[in-house]
């Protein structure tokens, strides 16, 4: 098995200083950006076609993931890449994105009700 061709050339291999718990920089991750400003042109940029909201939803994701899988490290734990998905999915600062999206996106749509459905972007 590979798996054991690896463990085989790596045995007695030192691990690399920035894998050493001791040594690991738990990262900051990208900040949630507030989205309460309630003119028509913030929110159709946030939730209408094209908008930027699916985007930043995801990169904070992978910030956060980042953030989860040096914490792992830091305590001599592994993640698994699903682990680690799910740990940042229930971060503080996802459900705050997510929650502040919701309002936003029903102010979205409220906004576009009210001009008729037409969209001036």
């Amino acid at each position: 098995m590979v798996s054991d061709r690896i463990a085989e050339a790596t045995k007695g291999a030192e691990m690399p200083d920035a894998w050493k718990p001791e040594k690991v920089v738990i990262p900051d991750p990208i900040e949630v950006p507030d989205m309460s400003d309630a003119a028509w042109e913030s929110l159709a940029a946030w939730h209408g076609p094209n908008g930027f909201y699916e985007r930043y939803r995801k990169m904070l994701l992978c910030s956060l993931k980042q953030v989860e899988r040096a914490k792992a490290l830091a305590n001599g734990e592994t993640l698994t890449d699903g682990k680690a998905d799910d740990r940042a999915h229930l971060h503080p600062l996802y459900q705050k994105f997510i929650e502040q999206g919701l309002i936003a996106r029903i102010a979205y749509e409220r906004a576009f009700a009210a001009k008729g459905g037409l969209e001036h972007v």
